[in-house]
C-alpha cells in the first residue's frame, strides 16, 4: 500500500498545460487535447514527483550529480562512458514498492484483459528527446520499461542539450506516461510551422500506415500533405511508397 497516502499517479483527464511541471510537455499535452474533446486513448502519468521520490529512496542524486560533473564535453567517447553509468545506476536500482504497487494498480485498471498492452512515454520538462516504448504488457515489464524512460533521461544527446542550453545537467525532471494501445489504421505528425522556415502561413501533416513510432524514428518515409493555414486547402501532397508498418499486438 502506498505510505503516508502520498500519490504519484494522475489521470489525463485530470490535467493541463498548468500541470507542465508535474507532468512534463507531452502529458501536459496530452491533458490539453483531452480536454478539447479530442479522442485520447486512456492513460495515466507517473508524475516528477514518482521520479524524484525513485531518485531519493535510492539515494542517486548526489552518484549523478558526481558523474555529471565529471563530464569532459570536448569528448564524445566520455559523454557516452558516463551516459551509460548513469542509466546503469537507475536501471539496476530497485523500484519502491509504495510507487511500484500505484503504478501497477493503474496498469490494471486499463480493461479486463490480464495484461493489457500499453505504450509507456517519456514525458520530461522542457524537452522532448527521450525513449518511449510501445505494445508493453505484463506488471514487471511496465515497471521495467518505466526505469527505462527514467534512464533515456541521461542519453548523450539530452544532457549535450542541457549543457549547450545552459540548463541544470539534472534536469527538471521526467515524467511517464501510460497509455493504452489502439490499433490505428493512420498515424502521423502535425507541424503548424514549417521546420525549415522556407514556408509560411502552411501546415505540414506527415502520415504512415500503423502506428507511428516508424514515423518518428526515421524508419519509413512518410506521406507529407502541404495544407494551407487560412482555409485548410491541400496545396501539395507527396505520396511515398510505404512497405512496412507497425501495428498493435493482438491478444
Amino acid at each position: 500500500m502506498p505510505a503516508k497516502n502520498l500519490s504519484f499517479i494522475v489521470n489525463i483527464d485530470q490535467v493541463d498545460n498548468d500541470d507542465q511541471a508535474l507532468i512534463g510537455d507531452k502529458g501536459a499535452s496530452l491533458g490539453e487535447i483531452n480536454n478539447l474533446g479530442l479522442a485520447t486513448p486512456p492513460g495515466v502519468i507517473v508524475t516528477t514527483k514518482g521520479y524524484w521520490y525513485f531518485i531519493k529512496k535510492n539515494d542517486l542524486q548526489p552518484k549523478i550529480n558526481s558523474l555529471l560533473e565529471s563530464i569532459n564535453f570536448k569528448k564524445p567517447e566520455n559523454l557516452q562512458e558516463i551516459s551509460e553509468q548513469i542509466k546503469k545506476l537507475i536501471l539496476t536500482s530497485q523500484m519502491p514498492e509504495d510507487l511500484a504497487w500505484q503504478i501497477i494498480k493503474a496498469y490494471t485498471s486499463f480493461g479486463r484483459l490480464t495484461n493489457p498492452s500499453v505504450a509507456v512515454r517519456s514525458s520530461a520538462v522542457g524537452e522532448d528527446l527521450q525513449s518511449s516504448f510501445l505494445n508493453v504488457s505484463g506488471e514487471a515489464n511496465v515497471i521495467k520499461k518505466v526505469q527505462k524512460c527514467w534512464a533515456s533521461f541521461f542519453e548523450p544527446r539530452g544532457i549535450f542539450f542541457r549543457q549547450k542550453a545552459k540548463k541544470n545537467l539534472l534536469g527538471q525532471g521526467m515524467a511517464v506516461i501510460i497509455q493504452k494501445m489502439i490499433q490505428a489504421e493512420t498515424a502521423g505528425v502535425l507541424f503548424t510551422a514549417d521546420p525549415s522556415g522556407t514556408k509560411k502561413n502552411v501546415l505540414i501533416i506527415e502520415a504512415v500506415w500503423g502506428l507511428g513510432e516508424y514515423l518518428v524514428q526515421g524508419q519509413v518515409t512518410p506521406d507529407q500533405y502541404l495544407i494551407n493555414f487560412q482555409n485548410g486547402k491541400i496545396i501539395n501532397q507527396k505520396i511515398s511508397p510505404q512497405k512496412v508498418y507497425l501495428t498493435k499486438i493482438i491478444k
